[in-house]
């Protein structure tokens, strides 16, 4: 299709045509693709962290808690 067919259409409707490389979206939807699984990977790091405190503090009362009756 002629660059001046789609830039022709979108006159009419107050409309512009931006055009890029193929090179440079796909480096845009690889960069996007990256940062999301970054974000990911650190919100299933907090999740696990979260976790990991949460029976720590109930392993800690359950030591109490015997020590406790222990005495």
């Amino acid at each position: 299709m002629a660059i001046e067919v789609i830039d022709d259409a979108m006159s009419p409707l107050g409309g512009t045509v931006t055009r890029r490389s193929a090179a440079d979206v796909y480096a845009e939807i690889q960069a996007a693709e990256a940062a999301q699984d970054a974000a990911d990977a650190e919100a299933r790091r907090v999740l696990r962290e979260q976790r990991r405190a949460e029976h720590k503090d109930k392993w800690e009362q359950f030591k109490n808690k015997v020590k406790s009756a222990a005495t």
